[in-house]
């Protein structure tokens, strides 16, 4: 099916790791991205040790990014539960993101 809420490079990789699903279960189709998005967006990926290492990553990358001309507004994070965003939000004040 296509997806217009994401750039087609983060369709690649959630393509890519549904692929195991997506095999178990006749039908089931990858994700395309809309017409002209096929290579639109970032992803990056670390693995850190702990919670508090990943927010202070995630924090900095995006203080990087804002400070070298990406306007905030175009900036998405994606969160597993909505339990994560006051400590992503408190991060992204405290380093003065724009939120």
């Amino acid at each position: 099916s296509e997806n217009r809420r994401s750039g087609g490079r983060l369709l690649q990789l959630a393509n890519g790791l549904a692929e195991p699903l997506r095999a178990m279960h006749e039908g089931v189709e990858a994700l395309r991205p809309a017409p002209g998005a096929e290579r639109d967006g970032m992803v990056r990926c670390a693995l850190l040790t702990t919670h508090t290492e990943e927010i202070d990553w995630l924090a900095d990358s995006l203080a990087h990014l804002v400070r070298t001309g990406t306007p905030p507004g175009e900036i998405a994070v994606l969160c597993r539960t909505a339990g994560d965003f006051p400590e992503i939000h408190a991060a992204l004040v405290a380093r003065d993101i724009p939120v």
